[in-house]
């Protein structure tokens, strides 16, 4: 295990993960620029041992992944193994507008309520990964619930969550509360920050770059128990490897190692 929480999400780099030449290019590029661990998503079609055998070459720790849980099982732990990760995520659920209903959100619910013992008796814990659309109330109710509700009620209590700052701050909350309501459910969190354009439209940026209150969310994360800060941008305006390296010299200045 390296000596650091800080971790790259790869979906961020995910044109330049496509393929195992690309995927080892990549990895010696963090490497270089001190990066010690990532989370393994949007990469591929790459076979398991492969990408462990780059990760190991390039010194890097996979720290979670992001998988279809509830969908072929064993090989997913399998996988999880062979990367040496015990944690996986689920990257979300996203029902059409005219399925947003407590009656679709139950049914997914349940489908990875199914499988979290299976996960839990390999050693591995498993979450879900928020959006902002989790906010919204089913069945577009002004006194219903919001799904987000549904998950932190319904979910099995061996799940966590993987919350994402960014997200949590669209949809009007704030990501440090949410990291208290839930101390001992986040192993893994998504940093990114948050920006705001002329025209009143969002936008990631890199740590510290926006308007999120990082020194509130990194007081109650550690209060929490977060073991993991994973750095995600899902849409950069320069060079990828550029925004990274802004994220990392940032939160390094901010006192994470």
């Amino acid at each position: 295990m390296p000596d650091t929480q800080l971790a790259v999400q790869l979906y961020t780099l995910r044109d330049y993960t496509k393929n195992a030449a690309d995927f080892d290019a990549t990895c010696k590029k963090l490497a270089d620029q001190g990066w010690k661990a990532v989370q393994v998503s949007a990469v591929g079609p790459i076979e398991p041992k492969e990408i462990r055998n780059i990760l190991d070459t390039h010194g890097l720790h996979c720290c979670a992944t992001h998988e279809m849980i509830h969908e072929n099982v064993d090989t997913v732990i399998e996988k999880q193994k062979t990367l040496g990760s015990d944690y996986t995520a689920i990257g979300g659920y996203f029902p059409s507008p005219a399925e947003f209903d407590e009656a679709h959100w139950d049914a997914f619910i349940q489908s990875i309520n199914a499988v979290v013992g299976q996960y839990a008796d390999a050693g591995i814990r498993v979450g879900y990964h928020n959006h902002s659309h989790e906010w919204a109330k089913v069945d577009d109710a002004l006194d219903g619930d919001r799904a987000i509700d549904m998950l932190v009620d319904r979910l099995d209590m061996r799940f966590c969550f993987e919350w994402d700052t960014y997200w949590i701050a669209h949809a009007g909350g704030d990501p440090a509360q949410w990291l208290r309501d839930h101390a001992g459910r986040v192993p893994v969190i998504h940093v990114k920050d948050l920006g705001i354009r002329p025209d009143k439209t969002h936008y990631d940026m890199e740590i510290g770059q926006g308007n999120l209150n990082w020194p509130a969310i990194f007081e109650a994360a550690r209060e929490a128990d977060v073991q993991w800060y994973a750095v995600e941008q899902d849409h950069c305006y320069r060079d990828p490897f550029d925004s990274l390296a802004t994220s990392l010299e940032n939160l390094q200045a901010m006192g994470l190692r």
